[in-house]
């Protein structure tokens, strides 16, 4: 994990509430740290046409959840379903994460395949 790369791609972060989300998923980390986020999707035939978050927490699950959603934008939603925890954090660029962060670094995709309804 590059940390002056996560510092730098934090100041980047625009947090937002997607305004015509026809979905919106909260997840938290309630016994682990207390972070928070909401994830806003807009999702037309399967296909995630657009998604923003709100949260509150520790800078890994920040940046995790706005690498998250810069990931998933125009994905089939079947094939977020499909990713791993171990795709996901090297996609992310957070492979080497400690084992105390992981529940950070998982949240957003842990957050959209348990909270999803099935569509």
């Amino acid at each position: 994990m590059d940390l002056i790369k996560i510092l730098k791609a934090l100041k980047l972060i625009k947090k937002h509430k997607l305004k015509d989300a026809n979905v919106v998923l909260y997840g938290s980390n309630p016994y682990h740290c207390g972070d928070n986020i909401t994830l806003y999707l807009k999702i037309e035939n399967g296909i995630i046409k657009d998604a923003s978050f709100e949260g509150t927490g520790c800078n890994i699950l920040m940046y995790a959840t706005s690498k998250f959603i810069e990931h998933i934008k125009g994905k089939n939603v079947k094939e977020i379903l499909e990713l791993s925890d171990r795709e996901f954090l090297k996609e992310i660029d957070l492979a080497d994460i400690s084992k105390s962060r992981l529940q950070c670094a998982l949240l957003p995709l842990k957050t959209f395949k348990e909270k999803l309804p099935r569509i």
